[in-house]
């Protein structure tokens, strides 16, 4: 039998991400309140169809299921259903980072909502992302320009809606994800916020300033690792292949069978300039790199 978390008063909770009404059954406190819960219902219960031994997922024909070995599995089914089976030694704070992250963003798949692995900046009623595989720094350069005043869209996470003019960003929750180093770089103090994790040091930290409104997307850098700051744009089918290279569905190699997620990342990347931004792994450069990134920002689009 699945594990029950236990909330106070026994009624279901209704927040709202990503353009979505989400009902759960616990407080979600990342979230913004409010909603009707009628796209996503979130609830407790057994997962009997599990990924293999050493896979982190697997498809189970509408339902896409993820195993987190020390916290629980996760089960999406049609863009609408989550089903938590926790871990009888997970913390609530753990099953929670999966349930605003992961799961969001294959649910979001599900509904076919091209996501990129990225986090997103408001720059004068524009979105701006940085895309990057793990590591390469996409929250700690959103929280450099959000500490010089620029408002949070999303952290990790960036849905993107095709219309007939620029696409537009969808806005998450107001929460950035850092390491400590990276929190002291931009004014943090790792002490004072939670862990997102009890066996990592990573920290959950509120946006003081967030939009909740989707914006239409400007700019998207892709984040990578060099010996100095350095800006080159990216054109042609390169971009393509970048915007595919962080689709948030692209670590479930299986959801990449259809045609729609290369369709809409060749309609982003037809409307949306796009950057090389590469970035000495130093912290101590991150005001130069808000400075670069804000002259590049002033100047018209390829």
């Amino acid at each position: 039998m699945a594990r029950q978390l236990s909330h106070p008063d026994g009624a279901p909770h209704f927040y709202q991400a990503y353009g979505l009404e989400i009902a759960s059954p616990v407080p979600l406190p990342e979230l913004v309140p409010g909603g009707t819960g009628s796209d996503v219902v979130i609830r407790f219960a057994s997962v009997t169809d599990r990924p293999g031994r050493d896979a982190y997922s697997e498809l189970f024909g509408d339902r896409i299921v993820v195993r987190y070995a020390d916290i629980g599995t996760f089960a999406m089914r049609g863009g609408r259903e989550v089903w938590v089976d926790a871990h009888p030694g997970a913390r609530e704070a753990e099953i929670r980072l999966i349930l605003t992250g992961p799961v969001l963003g294959l649910l979001l798949h599900q509904r076919r909502v091209l996501v990129l692995h990225a986090s997103t900046i408001d720059v004068s009623g524009a979105a701006v992302g940085f895309m990057g595989f793990a590591g390469a720094g996409k929250s700690t350069t959103a929280a450099a320009l959000h500490a010089h005043g620029y408002p949070l869209l999303s952290d990790d996470l960036l849905p993107i809606d095709l219309g007939d003019g620029l696409p537009m960003a969808r806005s998450g929750f107001p929460q950035l994800k850092l390491w400590p180093e990276a929190l002291v770089a931009v004014g943090g103090t790792p002490e004072d916020l939670p862990r997102l994790r009890s066996a990592r040091e990573k920290r959950a930290r509120r946006a003081n300033g967030f939009q909740r409104a989707s914006l239409p997307l400007k700019r998207l850098y892709v984040l990578e690792n060099g010996e100095r700051l350095a800006l080159e744009p990216v054109s042609g089918a390169q971009r393509v292949i970048e915007l595919i290279r962080n689709a948030y569905a692209s670590y479930v190699p299986e959801l990449m069978v259809e045609s729609w997620p290369f369709e809409q990342c060749s309609a982003v990347a037809e409307r949306v300039a796009v950057r090389r931004l590469r970035r000495p792994a130093r912290l101590g450069g991150l005001p130069d790199l808000v400075r670069l990134v804000e002259a590049d920002l002033s100047q018209e689009a390829d």
